[in-house]
């Protein structure tokens, strides 16, 4: 944080400026709220080339994040049952051990 560029800037005024309107809009639609052109005033390269990595992050992590839980749901898939139910009877009679194992 650089308080000169800051001051330099009018962030604060800036800031300021942006909190009044979002507080005093009757704009119901978040997407039609018009707080770009203010904050392109403090924009540099600097600053776009760190929120365009910052951004680069972000979506190598969504498509980690992305893969790992497709692999994780493929997993599960094949996995068996863990809750499977075995039901157990007597054998019928005249049924012997070497019957059941060839049935």
């Amino acid at each position: 944080f650089s308080a000169e560029r800051f001051r330099a800037r009018e962030v604060g005024k800036l800031l300021g400026a942006n909190f009044n309107y979002l507080v005093s809009t009757t704009i119901q639609d978040a997407n039609s709220l018009d707080i770009l052109p203010q904050v392109d005033k403090i924009r540099s390269p600097e600053v776009d080339r760190r929120i365009s990595e910052m951004l680069e992050r972000v979506e190598r992590l969504r498509l980690v994040h992305e893969q790992s839980r497709r692999r994780h749901e493929e997993r599960e898939a094949r996995r068996e049952e863990p809750r499977a139910v075995v039901a157990l009877q007597p054998a019928p009679p005249g049924v012997d051990d070497e019957a059941l194992s060839r049935a």
